[in-house]
This record gives structure tokens, sequence and C-alpha cells, in this order.
């Protein structure tokens, strides 16, 4: 974990200490990335570095859970937005919101990278998961599923991870140019209707 020291800096700063070393580590392989790379990209001291971070290991175990903690964050926000909201409206809803986010903070190629570098760095890929059960217990805290009452609990979650998988397979494809932006959206709403009669 970083220092204190380093959250002890003001959030513009950590953002831009956070940022830099990402882009860093997006564009070369991790064992080609050096604290030099990273200290250059960020514009700051070689000393500041060892005040923040351990090592780069430090640093990429950082980068992995701030960008699920951030998508945490922004989920919630989402679902406190479309409070009230059944699942399937909450999941069409938030599709473009998802896409933007999804693309500008680089999660994909990002979390590609983190599982490609998980048994080399001992990253804890179960914090994934942790993450997930805080984002489905503020779901059935705050979106209807009078709907979907028939089904047990456990058979919600798993129709909820099938609606958001099929989501993030149609973000990934427009993120990859093999979509234009309406092309993925207008499949999705066909699947989520296909989907929503199902389920009910």
């Amino acid at each position: 974990m970083p220092s204190e020291t380093f959250f002890n800096l003001s959030y513009a700063k950590r953002t831009h200490i956070e940022e830099a070393a990402k882009q860093v580590f997006l564009t070369k392989p991790y064992q080609q990335v050096t604290v030099s790379s990273i200290v250059k990209a960020a514009g700051i001291p070689r000393g500041s570095f060892y005040q923040y971070f351990t090592d780069l290991d430090d640093v990429y175990h950082h980068l992995f859970q701030a960008v699920i903690e951030r998508f945490t964050v922004h989920s919630e926000q989402q679902i406190y937005a479309y409070k009230g909201n059944t699942i399937f409206e909450y999941m069409s809803a938030t599709f473009e919101s998802d896409y933007d986010f999804l693309k500008q903070s680089d999660y994909f190629t990002l979390m590609k990278k983190f599982y490609q570098a998980r048994d080399f760095l001992g990253l804890n890929i179960d914090i994934m998961d942790k993450r997930n059960q805080i984002v489905l217990k503020t779901m059935f805290k705050h979106l209807n599923f009078d709907q979907l009452s028939h089904h047990s609990k456990a058979r919600i979650i798993k129709i909820i991870k099938l609606l958001s998988h099929v989501k993030y397979h149609h973000i990934s494809k427009i993120i990859k140019n093999s979509a234009s932006f309406q092309e993925a959206y207008d499949d999705y709403q066909f699947y989520l209707t296909v989907m929503k009669e199902g389920a009910e």
C-alpha cells in the first residue's frame, strides 16, 4: 500500500500521479516499466516516488485496487441516480454512462493487464468479488425487483450478472471499434428485451 504521505497529498496530485503511472503501465509490459519512467511521466522527483511507494509492485497493486474502487463508486452513483427503477430500466439507462466511464478509465485494457500479471505479482483478484457484493447489496436496496419477485434471490443475482455481462460485452465492442455506439446500443436493447420477457 502507498504510504500515508501519498494519501496526504491533495486529491488532484494523487490522481495526477496515478494517471501518469497508469499510462506508463498501459504502454509497456510490466517487466519493462521502470521507476524512472513513472517519475518522468508524473513530473516528480525520484526521491518523492520512494516517499509514496515502496517499489513498482506497490504502485501496481494500488492502481489495481483504485481502478476497481472507482468503478464501484461509479456503479453505486448510477444506482442512486436511478433509485426505484427496475433492473431492466437501470441497465438500459446506464449503458451510455457506463460506456463513458469504461472508455475514459481504460478499464478493459487495464483489467486485461492486471489478469496477465496476477500470478507474477500476486494480485488479489478476490477483491473484485467483494466489490461486486457491495454493488449487488446497493442494487437490492435501491432498485425495484417486484417484477422478479417470483424468483429466488440467488436466481435474481444470476439474472443481474447475465444482464451486466451482456452489457459490458456490447460496450467493449464499441471501445474495440468493432461496432458503432448506436449498433451496440440497439443490439443490447434487443437482448435486454428478450431477457426481460424470459425472466418475467
